[in-house]
């Protein structure tokens, strides 16, 4: 159970990092606030959508580690990259629909 300090501060932490550890042209979203998800819409290739992927799992686990509030729980970033695909995808929410999908093979990395 975390306090209600705790959620906000988790919250504003990984929207932080999100945006930190990114490029300035790549653009962050915060998708659903009932199960915290956010996206990033990456203009990159597959290779470079890893690279952004670790920079932020790796950012994150630092910052959980190092904040007061945070730092002696247990908690875990869920990922997973998505690319556009015209013969499959209709549109934005497909794309959405598919990163979320990812997200259910990735085991997550925890503090």
């Amino acid at each position: 159970m975390m306090s209600e300090q705790q959620i906000s501060t988790l919250l504003t932490l990984t929207s932080d990092v999100m945006t930190a550890s990114t490029r300035q042209n790549d653009v962050t979203y915060y998708l659903n606030k009932d199960i915290p998800t956010w996206g990033v819409l990456l203009y990159a290739d597959e290779a470079g959508a890893q690279i952004a992927l670790d920079r932020i799992r790796d950012a994150f686990s630092r910052q959980v580690k190092a904040s007061t509030e945070l730092g002696s729980l247990h908690i875990s970033l869920i990922s997973g990259a998505a690319q556009w695909n015209d013969s499959k995808m209709n549109g934005p929410y497909d794309l959405i629909d598919s990163g979320i999908k990812e997200t259910e093979y990735d085991v997550g990395q925890s503090n």
